[in-house]
């Protein structure tokens, strides 16, 4: 598979895997700019340069993950009902929205690590035929 197309299905599988964490949301999604932009119902995510580092593509993924992370933890009706108007007060207001969502996200990723760890020391005890203790099933 050429650079060109391993690039075009990463950034598809970005894209699909931005849509599953937010909880099944149809937002179109581009690559463009270096900034991330939510919107109603489209994602504008940092583009990838020609020849992309891992780095780069962690980046990528991480600008996708706090996009999922938003449309999946954000309401814009309760947002729109409380935020304040005057400017210094709704700038305090926002930021204590993304303080908000972020730390459902470390919460949420913190037990999906904690789950996938638990799942690959079962499946080492599997191996040696030894039942991790509080493991109640084996997995398949």
């Amino acid at each position: 598979m050429s650079s060109f197309g391993k690039d075009e299905q990463f950034l598809k599988s970005n894209a699909a895997a931005m849509r599953a964490l937010a909880g099944g949301k149809e937002h179109q999604v581009t690559y463009a700019g270096t900034d991330t932009h939510v919107g109603k119902d489209d994602v504008r995510l940092p583009a990838l340069p020609p020849t992309a580092t891992a780095a780069q593509k962690a980046s990528l993924r991480g600008a996708t993950d706090g996009a999922a992370l938003w449309l999946a933890h954000h309401n814009p009706m309760t947002h729109k009902k409380h935020c304040p108007a005057p400017d210094g007060a709704k700038a305090i207001f926002e930021s204590a929205e993304r303080a908000r969502v972020e730390a459902i996200g470390a919460r949420w990723a913190i037990e999906i690590a904690s789950e996938a760890t638990a799942y690959q020391v079962a499946i080492k005890h599997q191996a040696s035929n030894i039942k991790p203790r509080g493991c109640l099933v084996w997995p398949k």
